[in-house]
């Protein structure tokens, strides 16, 4: 296919994403973060699908794809694949291999839809991929903190030098930055939709299977194709868990994310 993505993302203009406009880039970001989560409050999907709070509404929305097109709502759950399936989403609907970050661009976000495409999101099918809250949390450590070197507030080495531990992550979350972050934050806050409203709970441990149902459950050519991979972001975090986590850790991350270990079934 010849189309480029550059091409492909210039047929669908930005529509109220956060930065856009020169009054937006003005305007004091707590100021504009309000007056964005106002706007996208006031929008049919969180009218009739209240978001729940605990994590910023701008935040949340950009968790939510939507293609009416293929039929489907994609809940994004940052470090549980979510690029790899925006890839393969975005190959079924373009005829070709996008960047993740490109492609994330080319679908709608639930703020985004009008009240007469809130009907037509009833018949779509709405999935979601989740992760171990143990190997999700250590990725999330792996990306943010020591390959991005991000730094935080409150989050700093006791030696004084170097890189926050990761025992000295899991305290930090557990000081209250357990929402700081989407890539974290607990799994079951970051869903747009309730549990029971998604027809289909993939898992991270199982990726290629479900990877391979959900294909086949939007376009039955999709299924059994070689999925795009996207590794950019990959850490291999669930390979390298004894070498992080001690029964000290092990128990607070076990405290922290007790809904996600409930609501996904995964043993403490």
């Amino acid at each position: 296919m010849s189309t480029t993505a550059l091409e492909l993302r210039r047929k669908r203009p930005p529509k109220g994403r956060l930065g856009l406009g020169l009054a937006n880039l003005m305007m004091p970001r707590a100021l504009f973060r309000r007056r964005e989560t106002a706007r996208i409050a006031a929008t049919p999907f969180y009218q009739a699908h209240p978001a729940p709070g605990r994590v910023r509404l701008v935040d949340l929305d950009a968790r939510g794809l939507v293609d009416l097109e293929l039929g489907v709502f994609f809940n994004r759950i940052p470090k549980a694949a979510n690029s790899t399936v925006v890839v393969n989403l975005a190959r079924v609907k373009f005829g070709c291999d996008i960047a993740s970050k490109h492609a994330k661009k080319m679908f709608l976000r639930p703020s985004e839809l009008t009240g007469m495409q809130l009907g037509e999101l009833e018949t779509c099918f709405k999935f979601t991929f989740v992760r171990d809250p143990y190997s999700r949390t250590l990725s999330a450590y792996l990306y943010r903190i020591v390959h991005q070197k991000r730094r935080y507030a409150g989050l700093h080495p006791s030696s004084g030098k170097g890189l926050p531990s990761f025992a000295e992550f899991c305290a930090f979350l557990g000081a209250g930055a357990l929402y700081l972050d989407t890539h974290w934050a607990p799994q079951t806050e970051l869903l747009v939709l309730r549990l029971e409203d998604f027809d289909f709970v993939g898992r991270f441990e199982n990726f290629r299977a479900d990877l391979d149902k959900v294909m086949g459950s939007i376009h039955p050519r999709a299924m059994h194709q070689e999925p795009a991979r996207h590794d950019a972001h990959r850490t291999g975090a669930s390979a390298k868990l004894a070498d992080y986590y001690n029964p000290r850790t092990r128990a607070l991350v076990a405290e922290l994310y007790e809904q996600d270990f409930t609501a996904f079934g995964y043993e403490k």
